[in-house]
């Protein structure tokens, strides 16, 4: 199980990462910060300047909390639960994503991925 931790306005989560080769390339190129944009009052998504191995399938079901790999280079964080036809390729999924909707706000907004190491303090949340 490999965790990550994802920094949104202050706040601190935890995310644990797929075990697949996409996971593991995000997972190499970390710590980061981006600017991600905001789309359509359900994802922040950031085009990465470079492409992770893909395994894009239809996911139907979004859930917030969700962080996926839209074609092979644009990160995509979910706030909230719908219903998708789009193909991504699963990264893994914040731990307790319970407030994130109200976290992100409305507009852009930068996040912070950082590796985590156990025994580390796990945040806020």
């Amino acid at each position: 199980m490999i965790k990550i931790k994802i920094e949104i306005n202050g706040q601190m989560f935890l995310a644990t990462l797929d075990d697949t080769p996409t996971s593991q390339a995000l997972l190499e190129k970390l710590p980061m910060v981006l600017t991600m944009k905001e789309l359509n009052g359900n994802e922040k998504f950031y085009n990465l300047e470079y492409s992770l191995p893909v395994t894009s399938q239809s996911v139907n079901q979004i859930n917030k909390g969700d962080l996926m790999l839209f074609h092979d280079n644009c990160l995509v964080l979910f706030y909230q639960d719908f219903l998708s036809k789009y193909q991504y390729t699963r990264i893994g999924q914040i731990d307790d994503a319970g407030n994130i909707n109200q976290i992100v706000g409305a507009g852009d907004l930068v996040v912070s991925f950082m590796k985590y190491r156990n025994g580390e303090e796990n945040g806020n949340n």
